[in-house]
């Protein structure tokens, strides 16, 4: 079977506009919209797209069943080990949904344990990336954006971001010792963290992209 996501790789990248989409966005109703700036913005984007980029690239090794810990993919908790290998085609598609959202002008907001999973990677590569390519790329992006306050608070990126920090504590750890933490299975729902369940809307009533999940109003 060949994996696929539906990441292409063009041959000039576009540059969103995000002073124009996210410049005074705050709206009042929505808990991330004054901590993502347009430079947040675009740092969140161009880590989505860079990371999306490695990983689509590596999906061969899934296919050819290369140990994962040879890969980027071994940044994923140990859960995933054994998960169909279009399931990791899927994961890419997530990290792509949020870079779209940056993009979009919508805050990234994870709408599934997937999508948590690659927003907090993608915080991981802002925070600690040494790969030249993602901060040339950041740069570009970032050139010419207005300065404001919470430009760089990741911590309160962060905490706007997931909506649920308990996840966001087990991912973190690399899921370890779930099952002891009966306190935290039962806020969260176990059933939720398992491999096979990581890309199902956590509310089945919240909205589908293109429309935000979030309280800010509709991007024109």
């Amino acid at each position: 079977m060949t994996v696929h996501s539906r990441h292409e790789r063009p041959d000039e990248l576009l540059i969103p506009s995000f002073a124009k989409i996210f410049f005074a966005k705050d709206c009042g109703r929505c808990p991330a919209s004054e901590v993502i700036t347009p430079r947040n913005a675009a740092d969140l984007w161009s880590a989505a797209i860079k990371l999306a980029d490695v990983l689509d690239a590596q999906l061969g090794d899934i296919e050819a069943r290369i140990p994962l810990s040879h890969s980027e993919w071994g940044r994923l908790p140990w859960v995933v080990t054994d998960a169909p290998v279009e399931w990791f085609g899927r994961f890419v598609d997530a990290v792509l949904d949020l870079a779209d959202d940056a993009a979009s002008g919508r805050c990234p907001v994870p709408r599934c344990t997937g999508e948590e999973m690659a927003l907090h990677l993608v915080l991981e590569d802002i925070s600690d990336s040494c790969d030249p390519a993602l901060r040339r790329l950041a740069e570009t992006a970032r050139s010419g954006l207005p300065l404001l306050d919470w430009d760089g608070n990741w911590d309160a990126v962060a905490s706007a971001l997931f909506p649920s920090p308990q996840v966001r504590a087990l991912i973190a750890d690399g899921f370890d010792g779930i099952s002891d933490d009966y306190e935290l299975v039962a806020e969260t729902g176990i059933v939720r963290l398992a491999v096979e369940r990581w890309f199902d809307p956590h509310d089945e009533f919240d909205p589908v992209r293109p429309l935000p999940i979030c309280g800010c109003p509709v991007p024109p």
